[in-house]
């Protein structure tokens, strides 16, 4: 195993990269399924739930899987939509940025991981 070879002194470093990568891979696949389904929930809580709204669902998700691009399009359209928008506030217009709230925080290059033994209190107080 390559960890093995690297040594107990690389652990750390490997277990930050680890986490490092499932994070960035599960809000990926979180933020590409918001950006999917976003869209139709904020349709549905405007419009309400019926049998035309869902079939109106299931021509956007025929749509977008068959033209990725129209997704694209859909969202410059509610971004315009959402500029100017000068009504009362609509919780409907505001679920599709969902996706944009689900990117994970960015630290610095040179801030100390939380689970790291830099932020270990054992660390701070000197005991080991």
């Amino acid at each position: 195993m390559a960890l093995n070879k690297r040594g107990k002194e690389w652990e750390e470093y490997d277990n930050a990269v680890r986490w490092m990568v499932i994070t960035v891979v599960l809000s990926v696949i979180v933020t590409i399924i918001l950006a999917l389904a976003a869209m139709p929930l904020g349709y549905l809580l405007g419009s309400g739930i019926s049998k035309d709204t869902l079939n109106d669902v299931s021509k956007y998700f025929a749509l977008v899987f068959e033209r990725p691009s129209y997704l694209y399009s859909r969202y410059w359209s509610w971004f315009k939509q959402l500029f100017n928008y000068h009504g009362d506030f609509s919780f409907s217009l505001w679920i599709p940025i969902l996706p944009f709230l689900s990117r994970p925080y960015h630290r610095r290059h040179n801030q100390p991981l939380p689970f790291s033994v830099q932020h270990s209190r054992f660390r701070q107080t000197g005991r080991t």
